[in-house]
């Protein structure tokens, strides 16, 4: 298995904040890069990967679990935020209602967001939620990176036909060709390249070993 290398910098990263209320979120203009998707889409555990830490964010076998913004202080220099996943029916509606009201109004609030990194699942096409959020970002010109997760789960035929049909889909939804990043947290694979690009997008020069 490769070892992943992401830079450094990420290793410095620690819990910074649970935020339940939007009055709660950071004043101090710090850039956020934020993790979207739907539930057990593995959000938490990307984070740990790229952060090569296992228990930084907490992750749990039931979807679902995530009830706010989390927030991680990224060596002073920024936050990874992990947002509430969408689309878990084991909630109620009230509570499903509740987490896409926190979570459109966060996006809404002009906080310093440089990077919405939006996971999908690449053994799946995208649901109708991934594909409304997916043209939410287009129209409101959010900076974001489509990511397929899981794909070690895929044989490399399979990661291929599926990077087709995904594209496909996507195309469909929003009238363009996106870019697609294959990731996978148990092999590593993708993540240097995550990491540098999320570097990039923050202008920061990577940290040496």
């Amino acid at each position: 298995m490769p070892e992943v290398k992401s830079d450094p910098i990420f290793q410095r990263a620690k819990f910074s904040a649970f935020v339940g209320d939007i009055k709660n979120l950071p004043k101090d203009g710090l850039p956020q890069i934020v993790l979207a998707g739907k539930s057990n889409a593995g959000k938490s555990s990307l984070i740990n990967k790229l952060c090569r830490q296992s228990k930084l964010a907490r992750t749990s076998r039931e979807a679902g679990k995530t009830r706010g913004l989390i927030f991680f202080d990224v060596a002073g220099c920024f936050y990874l935020v992990d947002l509430p996943g969408y689309g878990f029916s084991r909630s109620s509606k009230e509570e499903q209602k509740a987490f896409s009201r926190l979570t459109d109004v966060y996006l809404r609030s002009g906080q310093p967001i440089a990077l919405i990194l939006h996971l999908l699942d690449a053994r799946h096409l995208p649901s109708q939620l991934d594909l409304e959020m997916i043209r939410w970002m287009e129209v409101t010109q959010a900076p974001y990176l489509l990511l397929l997760n899981k794909s070690d789960k895929l044989s490399r035929a399979q990661q291929a036909k599926s990077r087709q049909e995904i594209g496909r889909a996507v195309k469909e939804a929003v009238g363009k060709e996106l870019p697609l990043l294959s990731v996978s947290v148990l092999t590593g694979q993708g993540l240097d390249d995550l990491s540098r690009q999320i570097l990039e997008r923050l202008k920061l020069r990577s940290y040496e070993e």
